[in-house]
């Protein structure tokens, strides 16, 4: 490679067509020069570089075509893109780039025909590769004169934009369903923007309002819905998040309609962000709780009642009163609990903790069913799938329902409170939703099921609560002694119980790949690559999670720990994963504390594998581990990095399961390795918190129980 090639720098698709418009002109021979330093004569003519910049593009396929659309020319980034070398494809016509379909239709000709009309055309298809694969192209060809009137060729530069175009598709599905679930869910959802009026509602929020479309709230306020003084504080909670950004969360709000009737919803504001993080706009959404605060205060009503005629009971009831007041109270965090997890998984329907099941409208079997709809109705999965809708309805009701779904607009009309029957026989009312859907090619009807019998059955439970209380005591007393038993199983059980179907779906990827490998087309192996290195990714998550349980589960056993040998025992382990990277190590004096090995270990590991993944694009990667004495006179470790850093308004984030303040695409991992490190620094009495600036480091600190003062 010559000194002039190694010079050049990659140019943009423009840039490129210039540039072989000039290396098509006519040179002219140039005086040969001399070096006046070493004697050399210089080899190259100036006019000569645009020929040596194309050759040397990588980025874009850019070649030469004579008027008759033969390959007259060929650069790397074409012999990279399209598999065929310089030698193979030189001569021969531009059209065999083409899908059989172009060609067939004259489309390379049209090509041609339409660079020399205008000079130059912009277009996007597919591509054939020497490998008979197919990418998704943008391509511009340039009409190159000799003269007004006689063409010399043409120049033509293309750029792979497969990925692209599959991103997009993958943005579009979904939204697609994003939008279904929003429209899908029983609570009311609303988007505002920055002037805070509706720009979009969902179906139940229209029908709470009174419309029949939920366009028709588009461009109005709660002035058009709601009494002034409802509407008044609805806007003034709108304004207050427009101004801080802050999140309203878990708020009940009582609300006065213009007949009289007064009602509760559960309601939660949080503000919408653009690309630039200005906030344009707010998002809320609530679920209707009045039969739940109705019957609260029907029952706080009978406390009342039955503490006048129950004053001479012993200290024991009394004590067993307030044991179920708490636990009442700790179900109520518990549904708000559950309530704020399903939005955050946007009520997945494979997670969803409500029933949920597609159905064929016109056999009314099931097509699909979640695994509540399965522990709640009581049948095994591959016994609901073989069941049509009909066999989990009382008999009398199945005429009624089959001329129902024969009717037009039948989706909307199953929507409602239905009685339905488990596998026990018991008869149970359920609020249900349907919304029509393509399930795998064809028609059907996605159902979201609340079970609404206690509303129903809350005037009985009331009268009964009398005569039930005392035997409810007894229960009581031997729930609560299982329940911090069944806590304490459960973030273990449900990761451990996820390894069996994933291990099935990994299985199966490895069988299809093997058994329609040579069937498959490109697209199709990349699919099953996908779905292997999600499973993958999944299987990591799992053995993430379970260690994060194993960490709260485990016992501890404490003994003297000197941190110094641990710290250079955790970087030796680390050194092939270092590599060949240039890492500089400063360590100052740390002193031995009382704790469990293992578990200092992996804080140690997690925090140095931290800063190694967030230091890699650095030139130099600086890593300190120290000790220091804080304000309080606590002796604190700190492991400190010159990596991405991050900002301080998420610091918050950072040590939540699953919470991540880098995309995946740029930096791996599950987002459980922090949330492990503040588990066991806290079961060790102590703290973990951090300090880091965008650009510029982070610095990650610990308290450990006991520890010295100082070094």
């Amino acid at each position: 490679m010559s000194k002039d090639r190694k010079k050049l720098k990659p140019v943009s698709a423009q840039g490129a067509v210039s540039l072989m418009n000039r290396s098509m002109t006519t040179k002219v021979p140039q005086p040969v020069k001399t070096d006046p330093r070493t004697g050399t004569t210089l080899q190259h003519d100036p006019r000569e570089l645009p020929d040596l910049v194309l050759s040397s593009v990588s980025e874009y396929a850019i070649f030469l075509i004579d008027p008759k659309g033969y390959v007259a020319s060929w650069n790397k980034g074409a012999e990279r893109i399209y598999g065929y070398t310089t030698q193979e494809i030189i001569g021969k016509h531009f059209s065999c780039l083409y899908p059989f379909e172009d060609v067939r239709l004259g489309r390379p000709e049209t090509l041609l025909e339409q660079a020399i009309a205008t000079g130059q055309v912009e277009h996007e298809g597919w591509r054939i590769c020497k490998d008979g694969s197919r990418y998704w192209a943008n391509v511009v060809i340039s009409a190159l004169w000799e003269s007004p009137k006689r063409i010399r060729g043409f120049g033509k530069v293309t750029r792979d934009m497969t990925v692209r175009r599959e991103a997009k598709e993958e943005l579009r599905t979904e939204r697609g369903l994003r939008n279904t679930l929003v429209d899908t869910v029983p609570d009311c959802v609303y988007f505002k923007d920055s002037s805070l009026r509706f720009t979009r509602v969902n179906k139940a929020l229209a029908r709470r309002l009174g419309l029949t479309d939920p366009r028709e709230a588009i461009g109005k306020t709660e002035f058009d819905f709601y009494p002034s003084e409802r509407a008044q504080a609805a806007l003034d909670s709108d304004q207050e998040i427009l101004r801080t950004g802050q999140l309203i969360a878990g708020k009940e709000e009582k609300e006065v309609w213009e007949d009289g009737r007064i009602t509760w919803a559960f309601v939660t504001k949080a503000p919408l962000y653009d690309d630039s993080g200005r906030v344009v706009g707010t998002f809320g959404i609530s679920r209707d709780i009045t039969a739940g605060k109705f019957a609260e205060e029907e029952l706080r009503s009978l406390n009342t009642s039955l503490e006048r005629r129950l004053a001479e009971r012993s200290a024991e009831l009394l004590k067993a009163n307030d044991d179920l007041r708490r636990e009442l109270a700790r179900r109520q965090q518990a549904q708000e609990a559950e309530h704020q997890t399903s939005e955050r998984f946007r009520f997945l329907f494979a997670n969803n903790p409500l029933p949920m099941w597609v159905y064929d409208p016109e056999t009314l079997r099931f097509l699909e069913v979640n695994d509540a709809a399965t522990a709640y109705f009581g049948f095994p999965r591959q016994e609901f799938l073989r069941m049509t809708i009909a066999d989990i309805r009382p008999a009398e009701e199945v005429p009624a329902l089959l001329e129902m779904l024969n009717t037009p607009q039948s989706a909307q009309r199953h929507s409602g409170v239905w009685r339905h029957i488990r596998k026990s026989g018991e008869v149970i009312w359920m609020d249900v939703s349907s919304h029509a859907l393509d399930w795998s090619g064809r028609a059907a009807l996605l159902v979201v099921a609340r079970d609404v019998t206690e509303s129903h059955r809350s005037q009985e439970e009331v009268r009964r609560l009398n005569e039930e209380l005392e035997s409810r005591v007894r229960e009581r007393t031997w729930q609560l002694e299982t329940l911090n038993r069944e806590l304490e199983s459960f973030s273990y059980s449900v990761s451990h119980d996820l390894r069996t179907p994933l291990r099935h779906v990994q299985g199966f990827v490895s069988m299809l790949e093997s058994h329609a490998r040579e069937t498959l087309d490109e697209k199709g192996k990349r699919f099953l690559q996908i779905i292997g290195e999600a499973t993958r990714k999944m299987g990591q998550m799992i053995d993430e999670l379970l260690g994060f349980s194993r960490v709260g589960r485990s016992e501890m056993r404490k003994c003297r720990v000197d941190m110094a040998s641990l710290v250079h025992g955790v970087i030796q382990s680390m050194e092939q994963d270092i590599g060949q990277r240039s890492v500089r190590w400063t360590i100052g004096p740390l002193p031995g504390v009382q704790g469990d090995p293992s578990m200092l270990w992996l804080v140690v590991k997690d925090l140095i594998s931290n800063a190694l993944k967030y230091t890699r694009l650095r030139t130099e990667t600086h890593i300190e581990i120290g000790y220091s004495t804080g304000d309080a006179g606590q002796g604190v470790f700190f492991v400190r990095d010159n990596g991405v850093g991050f900002d301080m308004r998420y610091v918050d984030k950072l040590f939540g399961v699953f919470q991540r303040l880098h995309r995946a695409e740029e930096y791996e991992g599950t987002g459980i390795g922090l949330a492990k490190v503040q588990r066991i620094v806290q079961r060790h009495g102590g703290r973990v918190w951090a300090e880091g600036v965008l650009n510029h480091g982070a610095t990650f600190y610990f308290i450990l129980e006991g520890a010295p003062g100082s070094p």
